[in-house]
């Protein structure tokens, strides 16, 4: 095996991993009526809809969780979402929000910025105006390397030292960041209301759903990393049936699908269809 087979293998060998640990969750019935919610709420402003033709599902194993699958055949090119740019959590949202002027913040990583945002968001339960999109959000990420005890690591050691190396890093890293945020809040104004466990959390959600998405302002185009709500419910493959872009008019963000779809299959994005950050690419750029 040569050194590109060998880290193309180990970074394969991540991306499932990381991608068991996101999908491993219990599904529920209030998860379905949450779905319905969450496409009312994206269809609300009479632009944005969700088709008909697609559903949230469990895939029938712990380990495969839930996905999004054709209800019915869908045609090639077919636009199964649009979602209004307005619904995205983009680091402008988190920007205005965490940073308030505080010039301590704004060395901060855009992903840390927008888990505070994020936690800022949860807090306000249903007064959040994402609030039917953050219910769906996974309330338990305990399995994630950024929790993983001092004894599943040796485990992860004695099976992959390259894995125990960078699930170690992951931790260490997440510890010092939060430190860091710490420090500069305390500069300006009281510290951070949340804890290391609840920073932690949101990072593993943020990490593992950034969207980089292209957007317009002032007739220049930029990428712009979101959470994009209904988006990151697609599972992720290397081969696809399904694929998410913003539209030309810089409105919507459209997921559509790239080839004909049967009753039943999962629809499927692109895993390089993410932030280059996201543990979805390469996990030694995750924190």
């Amino acid at each position: 095996m040569n050194g590109l087979t060998f880290k193309r293998s180990y970074f394969q060998l991540l991306y499932i991993i990381v991608n068991v640990v996101e999908l491993r969750c219990s599904f529920c019935e209030d998860i379905l009526s949450h779905f319905e919610s969450l496409k009312n709420w994206i269809g609300d402003d009479g632009k944005g809809f969700v088709s008909e033709q697609i559903d949230l599902v469990s895939l029938g194993n712990p380990f495969n969780g839930r996905g999004i699958v054709a209800k019915s055949s869908l045609t090639n090119h077919e636009i199964i979402a649009r979602i209004p740019l307005s619904k995205l959590i983009n680091v402008e949202h988190a920007d205005a929000s965490i940073l308030n002027e505080n010039d301590e913040l704004y060395y901060l990583r855009e992903a840390d910025v927008v888990s505070l945002f994020l936690l800022l968001e949860l807090d306000k339960g249903q007064q959040s105006f994402w609030y039917p999109y953050l219910r769906l959000l996974p309330g338990n990420v305990s399995h994630s390397p950024l929790f993983m005890s001092s004894k599943q690591l040796e485990i992860v050691r004695a099976s992959n030292h390259a894995a125990f190396l960078a699930f170690e890093r992951f931790q260490k890293t997440a510890e010092s960041r939060f430190k860091e945020i710490n420090i500069r809040f305390r500069k300006h104004q009281d510290p951070i209301p949340w804890t290391l466990s609840q920073f932690k959390t949101a990072l593993a959600i943020v990490q593992s759903r950034l969207f980089s998405v292209q957007v317009e302002k002032d007739h220049i185009w930029h990428k712009a990393s979101c959470l994009v709500p209904l988006a990151d419910m697609f599972n992720t493959a290397f081969v696809t049936n399904t694929d998410c872009a913003t539209n030309k008019q810089s409105t919507h963000f459209e997921c559509f699908t790239t080839t004909t779809v049967s009753k039943g299959e999962q629809l499927l994005l692109p895993y390089m269809n993410v932030d280059p950050s996201s543990n979805h690419t390469d996990l030694h750029l995750w924190l």
